[in-house]
This record gives structure tokens, C-alpha cells and sequence, in this order.
């Protein structure tokens, strides 16, 4: 018998992503998303694009996120906003 069998299975996956291309020092998105219960939700990002603080156009966002209310509020400020954390992955790639 063998030792040091460690077994460990996690799926190693963004649930939802937060992208920001600006000249800015500070990215200003850091622990952006909050866990809510079963969901995820990011008032403090939301608040920062409707004060301006990070202008709309900078960000992408995508997954998980996408289909909750925050989802809808950064998309009607807006955010690009992605149901798929993969289909956003490719796009940005062929761009």
C-alpha cells in the first residue's frame, strides 16, 4: 500500500469574472463580489460605475453574476455584461 493519497476534487472556475482596461493606477474592482446567500452580488462595483469612480465602458463582467439584479443594474449602466464566463474568455481572445 501506497502513502500519500490525497484525494481533493474542486473545480477550479471563476463563478462570475470582473474585467476593467483602463490607465488607471488603481483598478479600483478588487473582492468586488460578495457572497449573498446562494448567490453573488457586487453593490460596492455597482455604486462605483453610478458615481462615476469607474467609467461603464472599462468594464466586463461575466457569469454567475449576469443573472442576478446587480447583473441588470451594471448592464443598464453600461457595463458589457456576459452570461458566460468562457464565451466572454473567447471573444477577448479573437479581439
Amino acid at each position: 500500500m501506497g502513502g500519500n493519497h490525497s484525494r481533493f476534487l474542486y473545480e477550479f472556475r471563476p463563478e462570475s469574472i470582473v474585467i476593467r482596461l483602463t490607465d488607471d493606477p488603481s483598478p479600483w474592482i478588487m473582492n468586488c463580489f460578495k457572497r449573498m446567500g446562494e448567490s453573488v452580488g457586487c453593490p460596492k462595483l455597482v455604486r462605483l460605475v453610478e458615481v462615476k469612480d469607474i467609467d461603464a465602458s472599462e468594464l466586463i463582467v461575466a457569469g454567475e453574476i449576469a443573472d442576478t439584479p446587480y447583473g441588470s443594474q451594471l448592464q443598464n449602466l453600461g457595463v458589457k455584461v456576459h452570461r458566460g464566463v468562457k464565451e466572454r474568455s473567447q471573444k477577448q481572445k479573437s479581439v
